[in-house]
């Protein structure tokens, strides 16, 4: 072969990668370009993993909703400053988020909850610690920096303890259970999955858990005010969309190994692995939200809940402003029945 034909050859080859990447480059950069209704920024939290099947099922698109999945996996701060920053127009957190970020000067409101720890919280202690009472000048550590420490609290105030009646070790989540486990304290306040490690290990046992305070721990679908007040139409569709898929979710277990399939996809883990994560989640499905929007001063309100978490925020300086409650969250979409 000549070496004229070689150029034209050459020539001709990089002419078509040049078009190509102009056209594909074209279409990843409409894709980003194309406008959406909303912004959802999700963690790795399972149950916010739901939102894949929303978007798989085509639910968003049957109520006229484009959505951006802002996903970023196990880094809860970086969802918080996505809303903070205005990049997610809302999405999935806890409780405490809302209440927090509109202490700060940023009015967020709640619109419905995900759902609630019943299990995936716990205390796990040694055998001689029979009672709540028994932690008495005992050695517990505690994720000072977590909501475990807000289980820890509760379960003291049941018990008519203070934090000053026990001898607290501060620890993050992981390092809390390696002292457990190497017998450096008498209980550790942990979650999953690194509860099930605690519980695991021979002459211990769960002593409290979140089973015993439904509620306590929310999990909540929030959005920055403005959004809610700029475009309430679009809240609600969101909403629509979510609960369609959480009917489906719980209509029969094709439905839910379907859901969960889906979503263990987008999270890049197992079936299995997603299942054992679901364990100690309580899912709220509409009817659920419309007792959690009652009023109420008991946890399994979110009212209730909110002034608890207020409290523990104020308590251990997350918040120096006062907030309301009332001010954060957003009954009337759950109230109307979405209509």
């Amino acid at each position: 072969m000549s070496k004229s034909m070689l150029k034209r050859i050459n020539i001709a080859a990089v002419a078509v990668i040049v078009i190509l990447t102009l056209v594909f480059g074209w279409q990843v950069l409409y894709r980003r370009l194309e406008p959406v209704d909303l912004n959802f920024v999700v963690t790795s939290w399972p149950a916010s993993r739901l939102i894949y099947a929303v978007e798989s099922r085509g639910l968003f698109k049957k109520y006229g909703l484009k959505v951006k999945i802002i996903d970023v996996g196990g880094n809860y701060e970086r969802a918080v400053e996505a809303l903070r920053q205005g990049e997610a127009d809302g999405g999935s957190f806890v409780l405490s988020e809302p209440l927090r970020l509109t202490a700060e000067g940023l009015p967020i409101k709640v619109v419905a909850s995900i759902d609630y720890s019943s299990g995936a919280d716990g205390i796990v202690a040694v055998p001689d610690i029979q009672s709540l009472q028994d932690l008495r000048g005992r050695r517990v550590a505690v994720p000072v920096q977590g909501f475990g420490h807000l289980l820890f609290q509760e379960a003291l105030r049941r018990a008519a303890l203070s934090e000053d009646d026990v001898i607290i070790v501060p620890q993050e989540p992981l390092g809390a259970v390696r002292a457990f486990l190497a017998h450096r304290v008498d209980a550790v306040v942990s979650v999953e999955p690194y509860l099930s490690l605690a519980v695991a290990r021979r002459q211990s046992h769960l002593l409290f858990s979140s089973a015993e305070t439904p509620g306590l721990i929310s999990n909540v679908i929030a959005f920055r005010e403005e959004y809610v007040l700029s475009h309430p139409k679009k809240v609600a569709a969101f909403l629509r969309a979510w609960f369609d898929v959480i009917d489906y979710f719980e209509h029969g277990e094709a439905e839910r190994q379907e859901v969960m399939a889906i979503a263990a996809i987008a999270s890049g883990v197992t079936l299995a692995n997603l299942e054992d994560e679901f364990r100690g989640i309580e899912l709220l499905n509409f009817a659920g939200n419309a007792i959690a929007f009652t009023y109420g001063n008991d946890i399994t309100s979110l009212y209730g809940s909110g002034e608890r978490l207020l409290e523990f925020l104020e308590s251990t300086g997350r918040i120096l402003k006062p907030v309301s409650v009332f001010k954060v969250l957003e009954p009337s979409f759950i109230r109307s029945g979405l209509r």
